[in-house]
């Protein structure tokens, strides 16, 4: 009987509804995924990692772009949470305080990437924008460059930016150099 179930449902085109399945296992099968960017490739490539990484686990990515805005974020991040992920990953290390309150309550493990945050709230899979500004002025130091200039992010909504910068900056005026 069951063989011929599948078969009338392959010959329908049925595709299996897993909202009951879940409801009864208390499993999504997803993982929430909030990035600022979607035309940006660095963060493109992420959830290209991530989908690899997940691929034979059986879960898959609900995917929120946020623009860089932390409101947009702690919007995404309530409606993420309603559906009941089985983990959530967020960029960045700057959340309202609401957001944090939803993700340190969420009951599922929570990863902030891409930063590398004072008081994480779960897992942190990242590094320090700052040090990375540092480390563009002493790789250009080094090979004898001493008039640099930074183009990149310089606003609050672009925090990991601003931290580059102001890394980048910190380490021009710690060499002496025009800031």
């Amino acid at each position: 009987t069951r063989d011929r179930i599948l078969q009338a449902a392959e010959e329908l085109g049925y595709v299996f509804d897993s909202i009951a399945a879940n409801l009864s296992s208390r499993r999504s099968g997803f993982v929430a995924v909030t990035i600022p960017s979607i035309n940006n490739a660095n963060f493109a490539d992420t959830v290209r990692g991530m989908t690899e990484g997940l691929r034979d686990s059986g879960l898959e990515i609900l995917l929120g772009f946020t623009d860089y805005n932390v409101e947009e974020e702690e919007r995404l991040v309530g409606q993420l949470l309603q559906r009941r992920p089985e983990a959530i990953i967020v960029t960045g290390g700057r959340h309202t305080p609401r957001c944090r309150k939803m993700l340190a309550n969420a009951g599922v493990p929570v990863v902030e990437t891409w930063d590398l945050p004072s008081d994480p709230i779960g897992h942190v899979v990242g590094f320090s924008n700052a040090e990375a500004g540092r480390l563009m002025v002493d790789h250009f130091v080094a090979r004898g460059y001493s008039r640099l200039g930074f183009i990149g992010g310089d606003t609050s909504r672009d925090t990991r930016g601003l931290d580059r910068r102001r890394g980048f900056v910190a380490a021009l005026q710690d060499r002496g150099l025009d800031a």
